[in-house]
Order: structure tokens, then C-alpha cells, then sequence
């Protein structure tokens, strides 16, 4: 036997059990990233325990026992992040021979990402409960709960992997989100064949229905995400309507997930009914967390809960939404304008209750209203804008939340009352505010320390949509050049496709310069005031590679305080921007009757409003908006690397 050659045992553990010869490359190893498998380490060196003679036991080297405190802290699995800081849960480095991966081992990557990352990344904190001591626990019984969650997990990772520049990361996340669409795939079948031949659970239906929606906005599939928020609301309000005991526990935290999907459903698909010119008549909210501003929340200072306050806050009033997240909603004027201005108190009383912590970051006087702020103070302000020195970029999404929503309901007053300059002004005030925040957040470094999302991860609320809406409030074209730039700057974020709503400003400008500036002052350039302004509304296709938007301006003579003072002014159509195709524009010369009338007679739209008549699950229409909508997986269509 001196001629055959002994087995090494210093390779890779992947290698070691794919029984291949392992180079020995370290970190990883040159085969297993040639073939595009993970590489799990190496094992760590032995220690051997000399055993001695019985007559030499006196002195017998002493072992750790394995009820050491120190060997069991040692012997911990703990979720582990990249090296470079990207959130990706991992196995350990160098697992022993009790960890080496097994066929599902993604899977268990997958479960712990959701578990770790994805959950408390997506949902407020009042509804975790909900999630993993019912539907985690459900997974393990359920086989298409658990492929549901793992789905997630995959395409959450895959999204991860997606945004970094690396190759191997490109191919290894192409990899994951194959595995995400077929546990997807499966989950899909699993929730139709349970829904024909059992009583499901609707809480549990509805958990796997958000699930999904998720899923699918990673993965930035327009008609998809929106199809399971909209059969999300219609299997709520059945749920809703049965007095039961689930009813009772879990009404309260899937309603407040719901209100965090309804703003991507808003920020991707105009509301009809706005446009309709229907006056909104949603249920009143239930969020205890906001209604009651208790004391015990306002301790907690930590960006997250700061957040969470600002969506919830957001949300106890289903009128205000369109108003802050719809373009056209202040034009139309469906509510009170009293119910604004209490608004506003509530997010001044949330202001002040967190005084101390913005005054020890810097920020209370860009939160609070502007002092001796006119048109020649706005003539001199900086663009672009400099970013805040000191500020920590874990509060920047909370900061740019809290004046967006300065800024829209500002805005929205200015047009009630025919063009009030100064809440004209207040609304530049803060719409430059926001622009400073978004660039303190754009230029810091992300760490993997933060409590807050990746740009790729801002599902929830992320910086295009406001990017987008502060872009069609903001006083100069200097200002709207800037907002493109950081619009580039954003990325994707989940169904947000920023260069959608870039292109869609780029039109909006040069309309803007067609209809007329505000002579105000003769050595600077100044959009019309707030309630003569161009609007628009941006629909995209119903395969989400495609965008429409449809311009309108003020018809000449119009008395302002109408509900209906627009006529169209033209369509930008563009497939997707993934292509760098311009958008082609068509006027709407001679078109004089009211432009809610004139865009819901547009085709697309009337496609979108037929499409949102069926409520309810249908595998073969799931699976059709699933393939129509996906994103596919080719080079031009990577997912853009975020910076924020």
C-alpha cells in the first residue's frame, strides 16, 4: 500500500463533501467560485488530548467540559453579516462536522434571513408577535407557509447580492432568486390547493398574501406586488366581518402592515378614486401605538421606533394619504381643510415631543417652521444642498418623512387658499430640508450596524417616491435638476423604479418652461406658484416594464376655487428605463373637457381599473401577473447598486 497516495483532509468542507480536490485557496476556494457553489470554509485545526498511563493520571491535560459557560457561549450559532456589512445572514465561517450543510441548507439561510433581517426590516414592531410566534410556528406544519417564508427570505438575499458589483455576487444572487421563484411557485399552488379543499385559516391567508406581496416588490414586479395588496384588502375586510376569536388577536397587527403596503400600492398605481374625484370613505384607522402617543413609546429614541412613529402617524387618518402621496389629490380638494391643519399639530406635538434628541442632533430648526423666509432668502439658498455634518445617517429616513409631510400638506394648503405665499414659502422651506437630509443619507457610508435598510431593503418607504413628489413642489428648475441627480443617486427600491420617476419629471419640466414661469423677480427662475402649477399622474403598464403619464395645466380662465380647473396637456409614454428609451410625447392640443374625466377614459387606465375588479386568489391569474411582470435575469436588468 507505500503506493497509493493518502487522502487530503485540509480542503474545503464543500469540496471535502462534493469528494472533489479542493485547492486550498483561502479565504474561498478557486473551484468551488468556479462553480458558482458556496464555499463553507475550512475546518479548523484539531487539538488532540494526549491520554496518559493510569500511573501517570496526576497529571492528565484538563479539557474544557462541555457545561463550561465558556464552551457553550463558544459553541453558539449566531447570525453572522458579511465582512463588507452587507446584511446577509450566514453560517459560520468554519462549521464543524455537526454543521456542514445539507440539501435544504438554503433553505435554513433563507428561513433565518426572514427571521433575523427581513422580518423586523419590513414589518412595525407592534405586529412582530404576529408574525413569528403565528406564522413562523405555522411554517413548521404548513408546507406552503414555510415556502412562502423561505421564498421571501431567498429573494430578499438575492436582492442583496443583486445591488453589489462583484460578478460572483451577481451569479450567486441570480442563483438565490431561482430558488426564491420556485419556493414561490410552490407556495403559490399550496395556498390554491388550500383554498379548494379546506377551511382556511384568514389570518394565516392573509400573512402568506403579504408574504407574497413582498416577495414580488423585491424582485420589483409591479402587477404582481399590487395584485396580493389588493387581494390582501379584500380577504381583510372578510376577516373583518366575522366576530372570532382570530379575528380579535390578529386584526390589529395585519392592518398595520396592510397600511405600510397600501403606501406602495399608492406610490406605484394612482388611486382611481382620487382621480374620479370621489371623496375617500376608508374605515378609520385602529393603531393604538399612534392615537394614544403614550409616554413609554416616546422614551424609545432609536431610529427605528422614530419611524415607526412618523408611518403610524401617517396612517391614523386613511383621508390625509392620498393627500401626501397622490400629486393631484390638493387640486381636487375632497377634504377639509381643517382636518389638515390638525394634521399638522399632531406632527408638530410628535416634533416637540422628541425635542431634546433634534436639538442634540442639530436639526430643530430645520423641523420647525422658517423665520423671516421670503423669495429674495429663497433666491440665495445653496443647490446643491450641503449635507448635515454631524448627522448620524441612521435618522436621516426618519427626518426626510417628517418634512415630506411638512412639505405635501403645506403645499396642499397653498392651493386651498389660492396660492398663500407664505405656505407657499413654508413648503419650499421644507422641500429644501428634504433635499438636505437625502444628502447627508446619499453621502454617508451604510454600515452593518444600522438599524436601517440598504436602499435596496426600503420597501416600507424609500427615498424616489418622495424624491419624486418634492420634485413637482419645488420652486426653480435648479432645484428639479438637483432632485434628478439624487433620484439617480436612490436606485431601485422595491416597485419604486427611480428612473421612471426621473423621466417622468424630465417631461414635466420642460412643460413647465412651455406653459410659463412666475415673473417674480426678473434675475431669477421661478416655477408658477403651487395652485398653477402642471400636474401629473404616472401609471405604469400592466407588465411593469412601461410607463405612462398624463400632464395637465389650468384652463385658461378658470376660477381656481373649482374642483375641476384642468384640461389635458399631453402623454409621455416610455417602455422601461432599464433600455435608456426616451419617453415619446403626444399634446393634447384642442382637448378641452376635465382631465379626471379625460385620464380615466385613457386606455391603460381603463385596463387598471378592469384588472382591479377581481379580489379574490386565482392561481392562473397570480401566475400570469407573476411571469408578465418579472424582471428578467439578464445584465441590463441587474438591480441598481443603492448608495444609501
Amino acid at each position: 500500500m507505500n503506493g497509493i497516495k493518502r487522502r487530503s483532509r485540509t480542503g474545503c468542507l464543500t469540496c471535502r463533501a462534493r469528494r472533489v480536490k479542493c485547492d486550498e485557496r483561502k479565504p474561498i476556494c478557486e473551484r468551488c467560485e468556479f462553480a458558482n457553489v458556496e464555499c463553507a470554509g475550512y475546518a479548523e485545526k484539531r487539538s488532540l488530548v494526549v491520554r496518559r498511563s493510569v500511573q501517570s493520571s496526576t497529571s492528565t491535560t484538563s479539557t474544557a467540559s462541555p457545561s463550561d459557560p465558556d464552551h457553550l457561549r463558544d459553541a453558539m450559532i449566531r447570525p453572522q453579516a458579511r465582512l463588507d456589512g452587507l446584511p446577509l445572514i450566514a453560517l459560520p465561517n468554519n462549521p464543524t462536522s455537526s454543521q456542514l450543510p445539507h440539501t435544504r441548507a438554503r433553505d435554513v439561510l433563507a428561513f433565518h434571513q426572514f427571521l433575523f433581517r427581513t422580518m423586523p426590516m419590513l414589518f412595525p414592531p407592534a405586529s412582530l408577535f404576529f408574525w413569528r410566534d403565528y406564522v413562523c410556528q405555522e411554517a413548521w406544519g404548513v408546507e406552503y407557509v414555510f415556502d412562502a417564508v423561505v421564498a421571501l427570505g431567498c429573494m430578499h438575499r438575492a436582492t442583496l447580492l443583486l445591488s453589489q458589483q462583484t460578478d460572483s455576487d451577481h451569479d450567486h444572487g441570480f442563483d438565490t432568486k431561482v430558488i426564491a421563484v420556485q419556493m414561490y411557485s410552490n407556495a403559490l399552488k399550496g395556498v390554491s390547493d388550500s383554498l379548494a379543499s379546506t377551511e382556511i385559516s384568514m389570518a394565516l391567508l392573509l400573512g402568506v398574501l403579504i408574504l407574497f406581496a413582498y416577495t414580488e416588490s423585491f424582485d420589483g414586479n409591479v402587477p404582481a406586488t399590487i395584485r396580493h395588496i389588493h387581494m390582501a384588502n379584500h380577504y381583510f375586510q372578510a376577516m373583518c366581518s366575522r366576530s372570532t376569536r382570530e379575528t380579535e388577536l390578529f386584526k390589529t397587527p395585519i392592518e398595520l402592515c396592510l397600511h405600510d403596503l397600501d403606501i406602495i400600492r399608492r406610490v406605484t398605481l394612482p388611486d382611481l378614486k382620487v382621480i374620479r374625484m370621489i371623496s375617500p370613505l376608508y374605515r378609520p384607522s385602529i393603531i393604538p401605538s399612534a392615537a394614544s402617543a403614550s409616554l413609554q413609546e416616546y422614551l424609545d429614541l432609536s431610529p427605528k421606533r422614530l419611524l415607526q412613529q412618523l408611518l403610524d402617524i401617517g396612517s391614523m387618518d386613511s383621508d390625509i394619504k392620498p393627500l401626501i402621496w397622490c400629486p393631484v389629490a390638493a387640486h381636487r380638494k375632497l377634504m377639509p381643510e381643517g382636518k389638515i391643519v390638525g394634521f399638522i399639530k399632531q406632527l408638530k406635538e410628535w416634533r416637540n415631543a422628541n425635542g431634546i434628541l433634534f436639538h442634540k442632533l442639530g436639526v430643530d430648526e430645520a423641523l420647525s417652521e422658517p423665520i423671516n423666509f421670503d423669495l429674495a432668502a429663497l433666491a440665495n439658498i445653496p443647490i446643491p444642498p450641503p449635507p448635515h455634518a454631524n448627522l448620524p445617517r441612521d435618522f436621516c429616513l426618519t427626518l426626510v418623512l417628517y418634512v415630506f409631510y411638512r412639505m405635501r400638506l403645506s403645499w396642499a394648503l397653498s392651493i386651498y387658499n389660492g396660492g398663500d405665499s407664505d405656505l407657499e414659502l413654508d413648503a419650499y422651506h421644507f422641500n429644501y430640508q428634504l433635499l438636505r437630509f437625502v444628502t447627508t443619507a446619499l453621502d454617508s457610508p451604510q454600515s452593518s450596524s444600522d438599524d436601517l435598510p440598504f436602499g435596496c431593503e426600503a420597501l416600507r418607504v424609500g427615498l424616489s417616491p418622495i424624491l419624486f413628489l418634492a420634485g413637482q413642489s419645488c420652486p426653480r428648475p435648479t432645484w428639479l435638476r438637483w432632485i434628478l441627480f439624487e433620484l439617480d443617486r436612490s436606485g431601485r427600491e422595491g416597485v419604486c423604479n427611480s428612473k421612471a420617476f426621473a423621466s417622468s419629471l424630465e417631461v414635466l419640466s420642460t412643460l413647465e418652461k412651455r406653459v410659463g414661469r412666475e415673473p417674480r423677480r426678473p434675475d431669477v427662475e421661478y416655477f408658477t406658484p403651487p395652485h398653477r402649477r402642471v400636474i401629473s399622474v404616472i401609471f405604469p403598464d400592466l407588465n411593469g416594464r412601461g410607463y405612462v403619464t398624463y400632464y395637465a395645466q389650468i384652463r385658461p380662465g378658470e376660477q381656481l376655487d373649482s374642483q375641476e380647473s384642468h384640461i389635458p396637456l399631453c402623454i409621455a409614454s416610455w417602455s422601461s428605463s432599464a433600455n435608456g428609451a426616451r419617453p415619446a410625447v403626444t399634446t393634447c392640443d384642442g382637448t378641452d373637457i376635465p382631465f379626471s374625466e379625460w385620464v380615466m377614459d385613457q386606455p391603460l387606465v381603463k385596463e387598471w381599473a378592469r384588472w382591479l375588479t377581481f379580489s379574490e386568489f386565482d392561481l392562473t391569474q397570480t401566475l400570469h401577473d407573476h411571469i408578465n411582470g418579472s424582471r428578467l435575469l439578464v445584465d441590463r436588468d441587474r438591480v441598481a447598486g443603492s448608495k444609501w
